[in-house]
C-alpha cells in the first residue's frame, strides 16, 4: 500500500474521476494511474517512509504482478508533480465543459455553469471554489480577446 500527498480539491477530482475507491488499484487504463507509475521508485534503505495528514492522502494499492510491491515510494517532489499535474487537468476539463456548452448554447449563464462544475466536483470548501473558478475563466476569456485584437 501506499499513500500519496494531494491537495484537497485533487482528492475530491480523483475520488469522482479516476480513483472511485479507496484504496486504488493502481491501473495503467487511466491517465492519473499511468503518470503515477512513471512517479513511483524504488525505496531505498536510507529513506524512510514519509507520514501525511491522512485527510489529504490517496492509497495506492500496486497489483502482485508489480516487482517492488512493498518497497515502493513517491518522493515530496514527484509527489508536487502529481498534484500540478492534476490540478492542470482539472483546469482543462473545466475549460472544455465551459466552451463545449457555449459552443452549441448562449442560453446558459457562465456563472450557472460554473457553479455546475464546481458541485460536479464538489469544490466549494476547496482552493478551487467558485471565486477562483471565475477568476480563471474571466482571465483567459481576457487573454483570447487580447490576441483576437492583436492579430
Amino acid at each position: 500500500m501506499l499513500d500519496i500527498p494531494v491537495k484537497p480539491h485533487v482528492k475530491k477530482y480523483l475520488l469522482i474521476n479516476d480513483f472511485t475507491q479507496e484504496p486504488y488499484r493502481l491501473n495503467e487504463s487511466t491517465p492519473a494511474g499511468l503518470m503515477l507509475i512513471n512517479l513511483i521508485e524504488p525505496k531505498r534503505r536510507a529513506k524512510l517512509p514519509l507520514k501525511y495528514n491522512r485527510n489529504n492522502v490517496i492509497s495506492v494499492e500496486m497489483g502482485s504482478d508489480r516487482r517492488y510491491n512493498h518497497k515502493m515510494w513517491l518522493p515530496k517532489k514527484k509527489a508536487a508533480l502529481f498534484n500540478s499535474w492534476v490540478d492542470d487537468m482539472i483546469r482543462r476539463e473545466f475549460y472544455l465543459f465551459i466552451d463545449t456548452i457555449l459552443k452549441f448554447t448562449e442560453e446558459y449563464k457562465i456563472d450557472r455553469l460554473i457553479r455546475e462544475f464546481e458541485m460536479k466536483y464538489q469544490l466549494q470548501d476547496t482552493k478551487l471554489s467558485f471565486q477562483s473558478l471565475q477568476r480563471m475563466f474571466y482571465r483567459r476569456r481576457g487573454a483570447f480577446k487580447t490576441r483576437k485584437k492583436s492579430s
